[in-house]
């Protein structure tokens, strides 16, 4: 989705136009024998088909046998496909799920805490995993986020150059704090022994052997 997909900035408008103002794009799919990755195709020069796809991929052409026909690549060029699956993140009801867009769950999670300190997150919000990368995500969650919220409020969507990390860079910083070892620290042999239960009890200050016994466990693969 990354490789081909984008967010519309105006969806209805692209609806009515069908998708005129898409751009397409061929994403040509791997045989796994000369091509273990797909890659989109850019058509940048007039080349016969079977060198243009092995230079775009970045394999050698295969040597062909005498009477040998060249493979066709499967291939897929999409359009309207690119906008329209983007689309359900701000419009899932299309695709039958009962439950609002990304803006309206941002704003509910925000509205979640306490008052005195829901109205400044709305000026803080960090797009975090590998779909924050879709090209006009961050434009269109902001622009729906000002249509729902008082133009006296900000609005400001954060994007990291890595969004794949953004979350365990922002749990390696917590576990840094003293205070949150103590207090908000749970081990995994916790977490295994009693679950769910034990994690929505309010926090106890930890002891020292349970904090040492928690690192020495974050340091084993998963």
């Amino acid at each position: 989705l990354i490789k081909v997909g984008e967010v519309s900035v105006d969806f209805a408008n692209d609806l009515h136009e069908r998708f005129a103002s898409v751009k397409p794009k061929t994403y040509v799919l791997p045989d796994f024998h000369t091509r273990m990755q797909g890659f989109v195709r850019e058509d940048i020069a007039e080349e016969p088909q079977e060198l243009h796809l092995a230079n775009a991929s970045g394999q050698q052409k295969p040597t062909l046998q005498a009477g040998e026909q060249p493979q066709q690549p499967q291939q897929a060029t999409l359009r309207a496909e690119r906008v329209v699956v983007a689309e359900a993140l701000f419009r899932p009801t299309d695709q039958g799920l009962r439950h609002g867009g990304l803006p309206q769950l941002v704003q509910h999670a925000i509205m979640a805490v306490q008052e005195e300190t829901w109205k400044p997150h709305f000026g803080q919000v960090a797009l975090c995993g590998g779909l924050a990368r879709l090209p006009n995500l961050r434009s269109r969650l902001q622009w729906e986020l000002r249509q729902l919220l008082p133009t006296s409020w900000p609005v400001k969507i954060l994007v990291e150059d890595e969004p794949e990390l953004s979350v365990w860079r922002g749990a390696a910083k917590l576990a840094q704090n003293s205070e949150f070892r103590r207090s908000g620290f749970r081990t995994r042999r916790t977490w295994e022994e009693e679950g769910r239960s034990r994690i929505q009890q309010p926090p106890t200050p930890a002891k020292p052997v349970a904090l040492a016994v928690g690192v020495a466990k974050r340091k084993a693969p998963a």
